[in-house]
């Protein structure tokens, strides 16, 4: 029923997001029904040891915890279930945050990128103006780029000005 209504909505990436979820749900439980008045801290402790055993990373883990707990907030005020069987009183999902090691490459990276010499119209060529485009718009995304048109930019003045929609990933 979320997934369908997220769907409608045109949130189709959160609504992937829903669907990941009940598949590790029905993982867990082996395809066994179960109810919110069933997810109490024992539940959630269970569950965590799962992930566990999976060797999931603790921020992995809390992704999962939180949505679920979303959705456990949305059931008690669309009057699915009741606020005293709520288990996240209890049960804090702030302890499934690890410090994840940053990944940005340095601006002297950025450098030695600009200034390789490459074959022009070559497959790495085109892959180094890909990047360095994306890069100068700020880490714009793949499918915004590749959605960029000629109609996009204009003349503002002296300056070359670009505007854009920026795409959601479906």
């Amino acid at each position: 029923m979320v997934i369908q209504r997220l769907i409608e909505e045109g949130r189709v990436s959160y609504a992937t997001s829903h669907k990941d979820l009940r598949g590790v749900l029905k993982q867990f439980t082996k395809n066994k029904d179960f109810a919110f008045t069933d997810i109490d801290h024992n539940f959630l402790r269970k569950w965590e040891h799962h992930f566990h055993k999976q060797m999931i990373s603790p921020n992995s883990i809390g992704v999962y915890f939180r949505m679920l707990r979303s959705l456990f907030n949305k059931a008690i005020k669309e009057g699915y279930t009741k606020k005293n069987y709520y288990p996240y009183d209890e049960y804090k999902v702030s302890r499934f945050k690890e410090q994840t090691r940053k990944r940005a490459i340095t601006k002297e990276e950025i450098k030695k990128i600009e200034a390789l010499e490459l074959e022009q119209g070559s497959s790495l060529y085109h892959t180094q103006q890909f990047f360095l485009f994306s890069y100068y718009c700020s880490g714009m995304n793949f499918k915004d780029v590749a959605q960029i048109q000629w109609s996009n930019f204009k003349k503002v003045e002296t300056k070359l000005s670009m505007t854009y929609d920026r795409s959601k990933t479906t």
